[in-house]
């Protein structure tokens, strides 16, 4: 599965895909913030979440694209 979020209002954000048995990756960065998961070997439902860093607060206008097939497949 494959996230993207593009965003106004911050200048960092943590995108990160969290799937059952303990998979994850997450990336913190600037606007246009992409990730990817080869979630296909588990099962259940994972999460998306787009957040900022501890301790931080802010406005943040945000869109966020899941795409729940790995790129290519």
């Amino acid at each position: 599965m494959s996230a993207q979020a593009t965003w106004n209002g911050a200048p960092t954000l943590q995108l990160e895909i969290a799937c059952p048995g303990g998979i994850s990756v997450a990336r913190t960065g600037t606007s246009g913030l992409s990730i990817e998961l080869d979630d296909t070997e588990g099962g259940g439902t994972c999460t998306v979440t787009l957040s900022l860093p501890p301790g931080m607060r802010a406005d943040v206008s945000y869109t966020l694209v899941v795409d729940p097939a790995p790129r290519g497949a």
